[in-house]
């Protein structure tokens, strides 16, 4: 912990960052309004609200379907089972589009998977 301590002692602030900004009253009060209308600002509230639901009934948003294109495959790489690996590996794997006869013979092969967008890749 002291060697956090220690780091910090030697960190200085030169005299271009010593300048400091501020925002017109009326632009944080504009904000204000606006986030009044929003999900996030009807959260950040001062009144108790059950955090435990609340999550539990969020998680499933934090979650959407993307379509994905696997490009510059070889001719023998464009099999539903790549396109399978790929999609399990980047989220949930909904599916993989194929033609008529099973094939992925196209320009790219299609994917679509249901991703935790809270996460990166």
């Amino acid at each position: 912990m002291e060697d956090i301590v220690d780091c910090w002692k030697t960190i200085s602030i030169t005299a271009e960052e010593e300048d400091v900004y501020g925002v017109v009253d009326e632009v944080i009060e504009k904000g204000r309004e606006e986030m009044k209308s929003t999900l996030l600002g009807r959260l950040l509230t001062e009144y108790p609200y059950n955090k435990g639901a609340f999550k539990s009934t969020m998680t499933n948003f934090y979650y959407t379907n993307f379509k994905v294109q696997v490009h510059s495959l070889p001719l023998d790489g464009r099999l539903p089972e790549v396109g399978e690996f790929i999609g399990d590996n980047v989220g949930d794997l909904i599916r993989v589009r194929t033609d008529c006869n099973g094939k992925c013979f196209g320009k790219f092969v299609r994917v679509r998977s249901r991703l935790d967008i809270s996460k990166m890749i």
